[in-house]
């Protein structure tokens, strides 16, 4: 591919078309490249090892195509990769062990592949990690406990896997953490699985159905109000299990942690924001002033065509 000898490139975009066949291999000759983006095409075939050879790489978009195969160990070399997507493939075998190598990771995106092994331990030590989605896999094993030390992580993805054991205590202190979503996990163990797991919250009104907390990957078909007194008895509940869980909301059975630094953290994948009135008034002030600069702008039009 003639891509492959230019290299001097630092940007490639080639998504939303229809391209097709194998990633080729002399990519990996392009060591200037900064930004890769193959998304949304119908590439097929492994990622190549070559790819391991673009160290100043900062973003890898390879997802919604049809690329098989292991990810290769290679990947590791990225060391100024902040961005990897992966997700929609068809993506098989384990996550590979020198994925801790990316030192200056923020997202990491595998959602929807056929990947399979434990999530490994070396995911720890990205201390930059914000957001990891490794639903719809089918990973196995415990979550492992040197992810709690990810102190700046905000989404954590695992649902949907095959993993078993409890939810290492670490992850409970994330300050940062704002969405946890881990259902459909049914090997996973511990009494704050088993309360969303098992804890119905009978709906107010007419028609059928429980609301389960979303942590399990369930709700009523129409969402409706649930009773304080049910409400109630599932803090009680839930409190018991860890004291710094809560279950908030005069009309939801959202399960949440309190507000931490101006930001409520969930732990089921539906965030609820709590914003603090300094922000809120700083935007109530923007949208007055933007409001008043587009009718004096208006004003200025009207006079202009007065003339």
């Amino acid at each position: 591919m003639w891509l492959g000898s230019m290299e001097n490139l630092v940007y490639i975009n080639l998504a939303y078309n229809q391209l097709s066949g194998p990633i080729p291999s002399n990519l990996g000759n392009l060591t200037d490249l900064a930004f890769l983006n193959l998304a949304n095409n119908q590439l097929t075939g492994p990622i190549p090892d070559s790819i391991g050879g673009l160290v100043n790489l900062q973003t890898l978009d390879l997802y919604n195509n049809q690329l098989s195969g292991p990810i290769p160990d290679s990947i590791g070399g990225l060391v100024n990769l902040q961005t990897l997507d992966l997700y929609n493939n068809q993506l098989s075998g384990p996550i590979p062990d020198s994925i801790g190598g990316l030192v200056n990771l923020q997202t990491l995106d595998l959602y929807n592949n056929t990947l399979t092994g434990p999530i490994p331990d070396s995911i720890g030590s990205l201390v930059n990690l914000r957001n990891i989605r490794l639903s719809y896999n089918q990973l196995s094993g415990m979550i492992p406990d040197r992810l709690g030390n990810s102190s700046l992580l905000q989404n954590l993805y695992i649902d949907n896997n095959q993993l078993t054991g409890s939810i290492p205590a670490g992850i409970y202190s994330l300050r940062t953490l704002k969405d946890f979503m881990f259902s459909n996990n049914m090997g996973m163990s511990g009494p704050l699985y088993q309360f969303f797991a098992e804890a119905s919250l009978q709906c107010d009104g007419t028609g059928t159905g429980m609301c389960l907390p979303w942590g399990v990957g369930y709700r009523c078909g129409i969402q409706r109000p649930c009773s304080t007194t049910t409400k109630d008895a599932a803090s009680s509940k839930i409190a018991s299990i860890h004291p710094a869980f809560k279950i908030v909301g005069s009309d939801t059975t959202d399960a949440d942690l309190p507000a931490k630094d101006g930001i409520t953290s969930t732990i089921y994948g539906h965030t609820v924001s709590s914003l603090s009135p300094i922000i809120l008034s700083i935007i109530l002030v923007m949208s007055v002033f933007a409001m008043a600069w587009t009718v004096l702008l208006w004003r200025r039009r009207q006079k202009k065509m007065a003339l």
